[in-house]
């Protein structure tokens, strides 16, 4: 048996506090609003994670669960940016074109074409408005472009 001490030490009953470490201040302007996007993402997302939980239905889970994918598809998208920032003292360029990895590209092939046929179901209803007219244009371009990405993609890895 172990037989309690006559008296207690009074550093073990003392509660310590150890401050937190101190944040390092970002003092190049671009890091920084990369730091407010990443935080601003990261936020957004687990507030969403947090309530998924409290929908009722089948169907706001789902799209809760698909929004969470995105918010983190854009996280891992402005990761990308701050590590090429810190490796080349500058942005890559800010177009949608640079898509890197294949599950980007088969994202943007199908956002796109999901968009093209919005785009040819909403000109069926209204047969003459040139917005949809143009928007179709852009989103079948869009399509286009990445299907051929991924065809290039998968040639170069056979090479």
């Amino acid at each position: 048996m172990v037989t309690p001490s006559e008296k207690e030490d009074p550093v073990d009953t003392e509660m310590t506090t150890a401050e937190p470490p101190a944040a390092v201040e970002i003092t190049d302007p671009v890091l920084s609003k990369i730091h407010e996007e990443k935080v601003l993402l990261h936020k957004q997302k687990d507030a969403l994670r947090y309530n998924l939980s409290r929908y009722t239905s089948d169907r706001e889970r789902g799209i809760a669960a698909h929004r969470i994918l995105q918010y983190r598809r854009e996280i891992s998208a402005v990761w990308e940016r701050e590590q090429y920032y810190r490796q080349h003292g500058h942005l890559p360029d800010d177009g949608s074109s640079q898509i890197n990895s294949e599950h980007d590209l088969k994202y943007h092939r199908s956002k796109a074409n999901g968009n093209a046929r919005r785009y040819r179901s909403l000109l069926n209803k209204y047969p003459g408005n040139v917005k949809y007219q143009q928007l179709l244009a852009k989103w079948e371009a869009e399509w286009q472009q990445t299907k051929q990405s991924i065809k290039d993609q998968k040639n170069t890895e056979n090479e």
